[in-house]
């Protein structure tokens, strides 16, 4: 059915807009990065098999686990901070993206076939 102009006020068209289409985003988005976080954790296992020695393949692994899970806080923390000081929300996601900088710059030194000497 379709309704008159004047049968909804500008604030309503307004959060429809977003109902229809920005959750449709933001919950792709949040599928898509879903997604990809799978995949990323079986690719860096791989790769991390090929950048361990293997007489210390274990400590290796311990510690590639101990840096995921003590850095694990970094990005919550640094929203809530940057949220609380500034007051809104949505300056408070922007560390995301210095942190998605910060990573592609250091993978600049990461070779993916591997830094050892295989035979």
């Amino acid at each position: 059915a379709k309704l008159p102009p004047e049968a909804l006020s500008e604030r309503s068209r307004l959060i429809m807009t977003y109902a229809m289409c920005g959750f449709a985003h933001f919950g792709s988005l949040g599928i898509m990065i879903g997604g990809m976080g799978g995949i990323l954790q079986s690719a860096s296992r791989t790769m991390m098999v090929r950048h361990t020695d293997p007489e210390n393949a274990t400590q290796n692994f311990g510690l590639f686990g101990l840096s995921g899970r003590a850095t694990a806080f970094m990005a919550p923390a640094l929203i809530a901070l940057v949220t609380t000081l500034s007051g809104s929300a949505r300056i408070g996601v922007s560390p995301l993206i210095l942190l998605f900088l910060i990573g592609l710059f250091l993978l600049r030194w990461v070779q993916p076939k591997g830094d050892q000497k295989r035979m």
